[in-house]
């Protein structure tokens, strides 16, 4: 057995205490007098852009039940109120520090918070909602690492338990085999995102580094985003997290009949492209704006989404 099992959920339950050591691109646009928010073409939230992307394609005000999974500290949740005042939330994180930090931003507003982890809750549990939004955290799904691609069509009697379940994976969704060497396989949100499907949840989004990534044509010149094809280790304070490989998501949606649109961050979250912007973008100094500006374009590239709508 060469392959190993990368797990985050004892990090989350037991030592979590910021997360500022993996600041994430809802949690950076946060404050609002700061190098990248100046840079925005629309000086908002994280949320408020995602939700004004959202209700293209669905009616937010029209959801009375949404669930977010892994839910940070709260903020996009937070902004999905100001879109739809009525909705019940569920908020369910493994993490009690992370759940505590919900409570303190969504007080007053009609929400539940549920310190729990997202796979004791059964198939039947995702009907009760019409919306389920995981944000940048697919990554913390547990990951099957340097899995030998030859147990893709080894008999079941020469595989262990977890790589049958990798196995079966390949075959019902016809997930495309680009690869002749050990590979890595984001189990955890095929798992979660299969029993939501399977539940005909309405609207789905789920978002994380991807490793199937490309920089867009008008940014070449200045980024370089080589991407794996393969879930690429990230390394990050007490645990490890891992990239997702999107196009294995989508083949499962598919399998259900959901829509799927799929993009880059830069889809909702458009830069007010100046010849600053070229500039800095060009120059790579080590200045301290211009490094965080150089940053977050390189995450807005970086991450992607998932949008799945069930309107059947």
């Amino acid at each position: 057995m060469s392959y190993y099992i990368n797990s985050t959920d004892q990090y989350h339950k037991n030592d979590i205490d910021s997360l500022g050591w993996e600041l994430t691109v809802c949690n950076s646009l946060e404050a609002e007098n700061t190098p990248i928010r100046s840079i925005l073409l629309n000086n908002e939230t994280f949320g408020i852009q995602l939700f004004k992307f959202l209700k293209k394609y669905f009616d937010l005000k029209s959801i009375s039940n949404i669930l977010e999974v892994g839910g940070g500290y709260g903020f996009l949740m937070r902004d999905f109120f100001k879109f739809n005042d009525k909705v019940n939330s569920v908020m369910i994180d493994i993490s009690e520090f992370l759940i505590n930090k919900q409570k303190e931003t969504l007080k007053g507003y009609d929400a539940v918070f549920l310190n729990r982890d997202i796979f004791e809750f059964g198939t039947d549990y995702f009907k009760n909602f019409e919306f389920i939004v995981l944000n940048e955290n697919a990554g913390d799904f547990t990951t099957v690492c340097n899995i030998n691609p030859k147990i893709i069509s080894l008999p079941e009697d020469k595989i262990t338990p977890v790589e049958k379940r990798i196995q079966r994976y390949f075959k019902e969704y016809s997930l495309e085999r680009d690869f002749d060497k050990p590979f890595n396989f984001n189990i955890g949100i095929m798992e979660l995102l299969e029993k939501m499907c399977i539940s005909r949840v309405k609207n789905i989004f789920i978002s994380e580094h991807s490793c199937e990534a490309e920089v867009p044509h008008e940014y070449s010149e200045y980024i370089d985003i080589t991407s794996s094809k393969n879930p690429e280790r990230i390394l990050l304070k007490g645990h490890d997290e891992y990239t997702i490989k999107f196009s294995y998501l989508e083949a499962v949606a598919e399998k259900y009949n959901y829509k799927v649109i799929k993009g880059p961050f830069m889809d909702f979250i458009k830069i007010n492209k100046s010849e600053r912007i070229n500039t800095i973008l060009r120059s790579g100094l080590a200045v301290d704006d211009h490094e965080i500006i150089r940053h977050f374009i390189h995450d807005l590239i970086k991450y992607e989404y998932l949008l799945l709508i069930n309107d059947k």
